[in-house]
Parts: C-alpha cells; structure tokens; sequence
C-alpha cells in the first residue's frame, strides 16, 4: 500500500514544508504500524466510499486541506478533505491522523538524511 499526503491549504499560515506531497510507503514500515495502517483504511472505508468533496465556505479555507491518495494493489482512492470533514468521522479521523503522523515522520527522516549529507 502506498498513500501520498499533500496539503494544497495548510491553513491560516501558509507552510511551504508541509505543503510539498510526501509518500508512505506503508510496506517498508516497521509491521505494527504498518497493520494499524491497513486495519484504519478498512475502518473508515476508504475504498468503499466516496468522501464527497464539499467547497470551500470561507470558514474553511481557513483550516488544512488534504489530499490523501490511496494505492493497495488494483484499488486507488483519493480523499479530498479539509479538518472538520475528517473529524467527523472517527474511522476516517484516525485514518488521516496516523497518515499525517506518518508523513510528518518520512518528512523528519528525509531532512535529517539530507542534513547529514
């Protein structure tokens, strides 16, 4: 399974490091975090449904948006969610939160790989 995170709006102030798409590749991660992974993205369906994409409100593009693509062999899904549409449903909420936790943690790895360079 690979998922890539992007965030098109990082919120109120705008953060170039956070912006850039990262990818997890969830088959090179250590076994228990991976299967968290995999167990969350059948909790919330992820490719069972169609998360609908609302337009931004003006409140809205105030918050993170995401863009979470989701390869698992022949299925793909991609999630188009701003923070309130991803807290609404707890499945979905932990899903997006263990993916950003994994992305934040590939993007740390990537920088201090480059620092030591």
């Amino acid at each position: 399974m690979r998922i890539t995170l992007s965030t098109p709006s990082t919120g109120i102030f705008y953060s170039p490091g956070l912006a850039r798409p990262v990818t997890v590749d969830v088959d090179t991660l250590p076994a228990a975090r991976a299967q968290k992974l995999r167990s969350l993205a059948v909790e919330a369906g992820i490719f069972l449904k169609d998360i609908p994409a609302k337009p931004a409100s003006a409140a809205s593009r105030d918050m993170q948006q995401f863009v979470i693509n989701v390869e698992d062999g022949e299925q793909q899904q991609t999630l188009r969610l701003t923070e309130e549409m991803a807290g609404a449903d707890n499945a979905l909420k932990d899903f997006v939160a263990l993916v950003r936790s994994e992305a934040n943690l590939a993007r740390t790895s990537s920088t201090t790989g480059s620092d030591s360079k």
